[in-house]
């Protein structure tokens, strides 16, 4: 089964094979996996070493949403790579975090 976010990185994978020419190119993923509410563990058998650090549940479930997402996206520029070692091409790819805890409405409450 895949990771939550990594159907999404390979959809878009699937895009930049199709699309991709010799001009360069714009990809914006925006994945909301890690996104609120955080007050329930999602999809807990995906980093079962996971061990709260101890911050409250909210916050350790934002930090946890946060380590899969760095993990797919790693994963995502990996494929990347691989996928077209033998362009020419100049890669740019970088992500966009959901807002910190600190800007939720509820936060400190």
């Amino acid at each position: 089964m895949r990771r939550a976010g990594q159907f999404l990185l390979h959809k878009a994978a699937k895009i930049i094979e199709r699309e991709h020419g010799s001009s360069p190119m714009f990809v914006y993923i925006y994945l909301d996996a890690n996104h609120f509410p955080w007050d329930y563990r999602l999809r807990p058998d995906l980093l079962p070493q996971w061990k709260d650090p101890g911050n409250g549940p909210l916050v350790d479930e934002y930090l946890r949403r946060q380590e899969l997402s760095a993990q797919n996206y790693q994963a995502f520029l990996a494929q990347l790579k691989l996928q077209f070692r033998t362009t020419r091409s100049s890669w740019c790819v970088t992500a966009t975090i959901s807002r910190p805890l600190a800007a939720h409405p509820r936060a400190g409450s």
